[in-house]
């Protein structure tokens, strides 16, 4: 979905722009239980493969020959299901609900299930290998 990397981004910016020592809030402000007015902390949600009924009720299909490679990510989410490694969404809210909304300083990132770890873990790879290929290009610039 397009529209997760532009939150994120945005996010990202936001997050970057407010310096700690201004104690600006970033959030949406909302009433509390005891009508109070408070604001919540930003945090992007990277989620995992969850076994939803989005899932359970969308028709599947096979893997278009061209499309085969188990690296593509509709691949992966098959292969969760597939194999029962789809997370427990009670679960999931039930500890969001319990450690992060408790956390006094929550992350800006926090990934939710075991593949997204490794997702976001693979990911930084990439771009840490990506990085370091290009990194000398930048020593004469100054």
């Amino acid at each position: 979905m397009s529209f997760q990397p532009a939150l994120e981004a945005a996010t990202e910016a936001l997050d970057a722009e407010l310096d700690p020592k201004w104690n600006i809030k970033v959030g949406i402000p909302f009433h509390s239980i005891v009508n109070s007015l408070t604001f919540a902390k930003v945090t992007l949600l990277q989620l995992g493969g969850f076994k939803t009924r989005i899932l359970e009720t969308s028709p599947q299909f096979p893997a278009h020959p061209a499309y085969t490679d188990p690296t593509l990510m509709g691949n992966i989410i098959r292969d969760l299901k597939d194999n029962g490694k789809l997370g427990d969404p009670d679960k999931a809210t039930h500890m969001l609900f319990h450690k992060l909304a408790n956390d006094p300083e929550p992350s800006l990132r926090v990934a939710v299930g075991p593949d997204s770890n490794s997702a976001i873990k693979n990911k930084l790879k990439r771009v840490e290998a990506d990085i370091t290929k290009y990194e000398s290009w930048s020593d004469d610039l100054y």
